[in-house]
């Protein structure tokens, strides 16, 4: 068995040193934690981090050099890779702000190696499925396979549905605050097992 990710979650905050700060600490925990993984005998191929859904800490005026930014720090942690956050487009359809973050993600990710990016385009919460971000995540799709070899992009986007939050495996995972974590950061093992 492998351990395909050691994942951690966590709410990004606004305040740029805060947020490096955290995202140092977070570095930190995946290097104990990887090395202690591994001397127990485990393959751990990648370390992640998941923030709570992108509409709740980006902006869409500046989501390429916040995400730039962050992508650097994740690197510089020793976090491999990052998930900006499911975008949860099903459940506010009419979201002006939604809909210019997501138009922003497809020249997000082709300027950036270490980041993911998901849109919830449907949930039974909601009561269906969002037709505009269905077709904003086909637009997205299209927009990856030319923008970057083999299309090979697209590895680090999904149109989610019924995606809930804490899964490990990218690019449909998302931290949210809740009674568990207490709005602490947590992780998971995305594991490679039959």
């Amino acid at each position: 068995m492998n351990i395909r990710s050691l994942t951690t979650g966590a709410s990004l905050p606004q305040e740029s040193e805060a947020h490096a700060a955290l995202i140092t600490r977070l570095g930190d925990f995946v290097r104990a934690g990887r090395a202690r993984l591994e001397a127990a005998g485990f393959t751990v191929q990648t370390a992640r981090l998941s923030t709570q859904p992108a509409e709740r800490w980006l902006e869409p005026d500046s989501a390429h050099a916040t995400v730039a930014e962050l992508g650097q720090q994740c690197a510089n942690s020793g976090i491999d890779y990052c998930s900006l956050g499911t975008i949860q487009a099903a459940a506010a359809p009419e979201d002006g702000k939604l809909a210019a973050l997501i138009d922003a993600i497809s020249t997000v990710l082709v300027s950036t190696g270490n980041v993911f990016a998901s849109i919830q385009v449907g949930d039974q919460a909601s009561g269906g499925v969002n037709l505009d971000a269905v077709q904003a995540s086909a637009r997205i799709i299209r927009a990856l396979a030319d923008g970057t070899p083999a299309g090979f992009g697209n590895l680090r986007f999904a149109a989610a549905a019924n995606c809930p939050p804490h899964v490990p495996f990218f690019p449909a995972s998302y931290y949210v605050e809740d009674e568990h974590n207490a709005g602490g950061p947590e992780f998971g093992l995305a594991l490679e097992a039959a």
